[in-house]
Order: C-alpha cells, then structure tokens, then sequence
C-alpha cells in the first residue's frame, strides 16, 4: 500500500495526472481558442468598420458636394433662376437655409471613432433627411451612374 509519502505535491490521488488529462486539454484548449477568437475578432472588426467608415465618407462627401454645387448655383443669378423652379416658383430663401443646414450637419459628423454620446445611425437619418429636401426643393434628379469598365482614362 502506499504512505502518505508517495502523494503527490498539492494532495490528491497520483494517478489524478492521467485521469485529468481530458479537463486539462480542454480548459487549455478553451482559453486558446478565446484568445485566438478575440485577436480575429478584432482584426474582423477593424477591417468592417474601415470600409463601412469608407461608405459613410463618400456618402457624406458626395452631399457635400451637391450642397456646395447648389449654394455656388444660387449665387449665380443665371441658374439661380432654373434652380428650384417647382410650378413655376422662384428658388426661396428657404432652399439656401437648407443646403446651409445639411452643410452644417455634415461638418458637425464626429471624423473618430466616438463611444460614447454620439449615435451615428441617428445622425446619418438626420443628414440624408436633410439632402433629401435640398433635392426636393432644388427640384434635382440625382442619379447614381456607375462608371463604364471598358473606357480608360486618357490624357
């Protein structure tokens, strides 16, 4: 029979080495397979939040534009007359207001990443709102047209 000599350090049985072999694999496996989960995790994420930031950039910068293009078209007395004819109406004061406004908000949209106090899904409806009555009161027709991939740039 075996003394209480031939216990291994920390108590419990010697053959708890081979019994535990199976708890042991997993509780190392488990925290690998977290650690490995985390650090693709966040490479996953960054990469999804670098390209949906891409997408909110040109779409920010592409109402920019068109603001900027109908407040430079207003303070030409030539299209200021065509723009923002709707039954025969002149352009208000109201479409220049506006186009003010959408700029406003759209300069005021956070560039870093903000966690906390800032709601980006809320401010996105607010600015697309915003240029959706800079068109209807501009009376554009915007058109997305994608580019054509058999013709090149030529110089």
């Amino acid at each position: 029979m075996a003394s209480g000599d031939d216990a291994p350090p920390g108590g419990g049985d010697m053959f708890d080495a081979v019994t535990m072999l199976e708890d042991r694999v997993f509780s190392a496996g488990l925290a690998s397979g977290e650690a490995a989960g985390a650090e693709a995790g966040f490479a996953e994420g960054e990469a999804l939040g670098l390209q949906r930031g891409y997408e909110v950039g040109q779409e920010l910068g592409f109402m920019l534009g068109v603001a900027r293009a109908v407040r430079g078209a207003l303070a030409l007395p030539e299209l200021a007359q065509r723009l923002g004819k709707h039954a025969g109406a002149a352009p208000s004061e109201r479409l220049g207001r506006t186009v003010d406004k959408l700029e406003e908000l759209i300069l005021a949209y956070p560039r870093e990443n903000l966690l906390d106090g800032f709601d980006p899904v809320s401010a996105m409806q607010k600015i697309r709102a915003k240029f959706l009555v800079v068109k209807m009161l501009a009376t554009l027709s915007l058109k997305a047209v994608p580019p054509d991939p058999g013709e090149g740039i030529s110089f």
